[in-house]
Formats: structure tokens, C-alpha cells, sequence
């Protein structure tokens, strides 16, 4: 064993008699899969979820009454709310794919009630419950209106978070094609057929060479035949001329 720095290593020798590092033992494997670890978070909160329910209509015995009586104080008018995201974030944990999501879920499902309780005290003072003045309170500082459109921000905020779902905007683009490749037999040479396409296409203004040549063909023999006109109309006018003389 050799020491340094404090921090023990263990070393051995080997055939030249060199030492060796010996490599880390292999990290142990969890005794519970995470996936399994989530589904039972979610079976537990769809549990709460219906309890809470049961509770506000007294099915669930005195201590349904005690948890109703304190959660009501707690979240006012937003009681229902409690457990919604509890069955919003059990959804989440059974259908993700993603690894240890379960702490980050559970921020994003506390911001969610903040924001739901917030929204109420906003709009009805004293009815979002003690832990609707968190978020409630904005209103002092900002005024109803800038305080609401936070809050409504914070909510967007919270069921990304909560949902770990990127939100991503993206503009159309333009998709350019690609000329068609063509491979000949003989020489296995790979030749694009857009330069073919393109070669009768070198003046696209004017068109090809054959076309231009005839084009001024055209154009020349149409002057000659307007010259020609102008001659002979003049040549009928200097035949009567003459003829008077």
C-alpha cells in the first residue's frame, strides 16, 4: 500500500515489476429500479389525491375532517386544487421516460399550487388561504394587473416544470434540393444531372445560343424588310415627280 497526500492507494507489482493501479470497484446497482421508485410516488399521490377529495365530503372519517379543516385554512378556495396537481404529477411520473424526475416534478407541482393560489388572492383578497399572500401579495408593489400577469408567467413556469416539457418555436426554413446524382456504368464516375440541366440554361435572361443566334436573324432580316419598305415608298413618290416634268 502506498500513501500520499493523506489518501491511501492501493498498488501491485507485476511481471517487470512495475506497479499497478487497481481499478475501482463497480459502483452498486440501486436495490429499487427508478422507474419502480416513480410509480410508487405516483400510486401514493392518485392515493392522497382521493383522500383529499373523500375528506371534503366528510367520507373520510375524523381524520378526513382534521386534514380538510387544516388544508382549508392553508389553500382557502383553492383546495380542490391540492389534489388535481397531485393526479397532474402522478400522470407525469408514470409516463415519463427521463430518470430521477421525481424532485424537480415535486418543485415545479409546489409552484403550480402557488401560482393557482395566487391567482385567487389577486382577484378575491383573503380567499386564496395563508399560502395564497406568497404569491398574492405581488398586487402591493405591482398593482392587479402586472401582479396577474406574473402570476400567470409563474403558472406557465410551473406546469413546464412540472410536465419537463420544453416549449420550442421554431420558424420555417427553407428546404434547398439536391441535385440528383447519376453513377455511369463504364467508368463508375458520379456525375450530376443539375449540370446537365443547367448547361442549356447559361443565359437565362436571353436563352441559348441557338435561340439568340436566332433571334438576331430574325431581328436582322426584319430591318432589311423595313428598309426595303422605306426605299420603295420613296422611289413611288419620285415616279410622279418625274412624270410631271
Amino acid at each position: 500500500m502506498a500513501k500520499k497526500n493523506g489518501v491511501k492507494k492501493s498498488v501491485k507489482n507485476d511481471s517487470n515489476g512495475k506497479k499497478e493501479k487497481r481499478s475501482p470497484a463497480p459502483a452498486k446497482e440501486p436495490l429499487l429500479h427508478p422507474d419502480a421508485a416513480n410509480s410508487i410516488w405516483a400510486i401514493s399521490f392518485i392515493c392522497v389525491a382521493i383522500v383529499l377529495v373523500l375528506a371534503n365530503f366528510a367520507l373520510a372519517g375524523p381524520a378526513g375532517v382534521a386534514i380538510f379543516n387544516g388544508l382549508n385554512t392553508l389553500l382557502g378556495w383553492g383546495y380542490f386544487i391540492l389534489p388535481a396537481t397531485l393526479l397532474f404529477t402522478a400522470i407525469v411520473l408514470l409516463f415519463s421516460g427521463r430518470k430521477k424526475i421525481l424532485g424537480i416534478t415535486l418543485l415545479g407541482a409546489v409552484l403550480l399550487i402557488l401560482s393557482f393560489l395566487g391567482f385567487i388572492d389577486i382577484l378575491s383578497p383573503g380567499n386564496g388561504g395563508w399560502l395564497g399572500l406568497v404569491l398574492g401579495s405581488l398586487k402591493v408593489p405591482f398593482g392587479t394587473i402586472a401582479a396577474l400577469v406574473i402570476d400567470i408567467f409563474i403558472l406557465i413556469i410551473s406546469v413546464i416544470i412540472t410536465a419537463n416539457i420544453p416549449v420550442k418555436f421554431k420558424w420555417p426554413e427553407k428546404k434547398e434540393k439536391e441535385a440528383p446524382v447519376m453513377v455511369t456504368e463504364a467508368g463508375g464516375d458520379v456525375e450530376k444531372l443539375e449540370e446537365e440541366k443547367t448547361a442549356p440554361e447559361k443565359d437565362k435572361k436571353g436563352g441559348t445560343e441557338e435561340e439568340n443566334n436566332l433571334l438576331d436573324a430574325f431581328a436582322d432580316r426584319l430591318i432589311d424588310i423595313f428598309i426595303q419598305q422605306i426605299h420603295s415608298k420613296k422611289r413611288s413618290r419620285d415616279k410622279p415627280i418625274k412624270q410631271e416634268e
